[in-house]
């Protein structure tokens, strides 16, 4: 079972089991929020109805309003909330959190006092829903602290090259950019000697895309230079991207353009 697979695995068993919480981490790109909005929409859950999808920013106080608004969702009541740094860097924000995932005697209680609400009363509820929070950078998890971690099922959804590129051939079809499949397939082809770079993920597939579709003849450097490089890989790719090129002619055509020798590029290929 792949790490996409065992992420459906997880969003099922936070939708269909007594689990309360989920918390999913890993580097953008990789298709988090993808796979379980997906999932969602297989199991016949429906945003506003069932669920609440939340990105951006939030205070402490929309938290709470967020929350208290879960009442008037249908089951499973459930709050994501997607890569919000606010959310889990604010000390007001992650105690409302620890409230709404663990409680006493399966009661979750969650109040709100502040000098900036009308009234000067705490305000609480009783929280019967459940939560998934997405974590893109992986310092986040350092800005929860133990306790809140104790209170959530964790996955660390981490790819490795080949289960990347696996993913990205299932999802070409899936791509909402105005290409033929075909040529989602070519392009693909091209960029994949990319996939390395340490900012390659999904979303740099859609750039190409986007890039192709902007103008065919310019596109391969255009998405060269959206990727984190130094001026030789840069050549280095710029050369190998050609694909009319022997080995020796591609080293040969980098020394020129870099000024480093020809043993240099190998270096690079390696």
């Amino acid at each position: 079972m792949n790490q996409h697979e065992l992420l459906t695995t997880y969003v099922d068993m936070l939708v269909q089991s007594d689990m309360t919480s989920l918390i999913i981490k890993g580097n953008g790109g990789i298709g988090k929020s993808f796979v379980v909005i997906k999932e969602l929409n297989r199991l016949g859950l429906k945003e506003g109805i069932n669920y609440k999808y939340i990105s951006g920013h939030m205070t402490p106080l929309k938290l709470f309003e967020t929350i208290m608004q879960s009442v008037t969702l249908e089951a499973p009541k459930l709050l994501i909330f997607d890569d919000i740094d606010s959310l889990i860097t604010n000390k007001t924000s992650i105690a409302l959190l620890k409230a709404s995932l663990w409680g006493v005697n399966s009661k979750r209680t969650v109040t709100y006092s502040s000098n900036s609400r009308d009234d000067s009363e705490p305000v609480s509820i009783d929280f019967e829903g459940k939560v998934l929070l997405i974590l893109n950078d992986l310092k986040q998890e350092r800005t929860f602290g133990k306790p809140l971690l104790d209170r959530c099922v964790t996955f660390d959804m981490t790819l490795s090259h080949k289960e990347l590129i696996e993913y990205i051939d299932v999802i070409l079809p899936d791509i909402q950019i105005p290409l033929k499949l075909e040529t989602k397939k070519e392009i693909w082809q091209q960029i994949k000697i990319f996939s390395t770079n340490e900012r390659f993920s999904v979303r740099s597939v859609v750039k190409a895309f986007q890039f192709y579709k902007y103008d065919k003849k310019t596109w391969v450097p255009l998405f060269i230079n959206s990727l984190k490089l130094n001026p030789e890989q840069k050549v280095y790719y710029e050369v190998v991207a050609k694909g009319n090129q022997s080995r020796k002619q591609q080293a040969k055509e980098w020394a020129k353009k870099t000024g480093q020798t020809t043993r240099s590029f190998y270096r690079q290929n390696k």
